[in-house]
């Protein structure tokens, strides 16, 4: 029993101390180079077509204001967008449009980058409550791409282990192979 509570305690040890060294080496190498898109929107301006319909256009401006190369850059649109035009920072930059509800995803903008999207729309106004600006790639590349070796082991570990916890007359603490 006390060789079992020694385990557990020394397993509780390594993980503390594992979390307490990674988490700040974490935070420190995710700011160090770090993309940050921004965007801003014009003022509406009203265009009409007929008597009947009414179009608005408006133009996005959207940047990155980080020092480091944002790549799949996602721009959303909720609501009907009846037309659009993009103004690369490069011709060279590749994107990507969707439609119901609109999506467009940039290739890479590097730091101090921009484009223009220009939409015209059946909205009253464009705003923070119907658009979303962000990166996609910067998100799945660190899950993906950048965890160290040492933590698929660690998972293993605590998925071929199971603490069960027994409530009898005192607490008593098991550690079972799942094999």
């Amino acid at each position: 029993m006390n060789n079992i509570l020694e385990e557990y305690s020394f397993m509780k040890w390594v993980v503390t101390t594992f979390i307490s060294i990674a988490v700040p080496l974490l935070i420190y190498f995710l700011g160090f180079e770090k993309s940050d898109i921004v965007y801003t929107v014009s003022d509406n301006i009203p265009m009409s077509t007929n008597t009947e319909k009414t179009s608005n256009i408006q133009q996005i401006e959207i940047k990155n204001v980080g020092n480091h190369l944002a790549k799949e850059i996602q721009i959303k649109i909720e609501g009907k967008i009846n037309n659009s035009r993009v103004i690369k920072d490069s011709e060279l930059d590749k994107l990507e449009i969707y439609n119901a509800p609109f999506e467009l995803i940039y290739s890479e903008l590097p730091p101090d980058g921009s484009f223009k999207l220009i939409v015209e729309s059946s909205l009253n106004e464009l705003n923070e409550d119907v658009i979303t600006a962000k990166e996609i790639y910067h998100l799945r590349h660190l899950f993906y791409h950048s965890t160290p070796m040492f933590l698929p082991g660690v998972a293993k570990l605590f998925t071929n282990k199971e603490l069960i916890h027994h409530i009898s007359n005192e607490e008593e603490f098991f550690i079972k192979d799942q094999y």
